[in-house]
């Protein structure tokens, strides 16, 4: 798994509680992409599958090697939400006409 996508509604309540399980599995790489998704997430998946399978990966891969956002790793976003004084952040996807 190289992306992990929340919903609106899901991250609006908290995602503390899936992060935290997902940080103790040991199958689960700390490189893994956290992103939010404007739409549910199985939507978003379903609309960028026509393109490529890893159109949203290669897509948030390369506004961060371009310097737009900040690495938006499971082990980058864990050190910003546990961190004294840090504020956690992730890409927020939304699909364009």
């Amino acid at each position: 798994m190289n992306l992990l996508i929340f919903g609106k509604n899901l991250a609006e309540n908290g995602v503390s509680y899936f992060v935290k399980t997902i940080c103790r599995d040991p199958l689960i790489g700390s490189n893994m992409f956290i992103a939010v998704s404007e739409v549910p997430a199985g939507e978003l998946l379903k609309k960028s599958n026509d393109k490529n399978t890893k159109y949203l990966y290669q897509l948030i891969e390369q506004n961060y090697k371009n310097q737009n956002t900040p690495i938006p790793t499971l082990q980058s976003f864990l050190f910003d939400y546990y961190g004294e004084g840090r504020d956690a952040s992730i890409p927020y996807l939304k699909i364009n006409q």
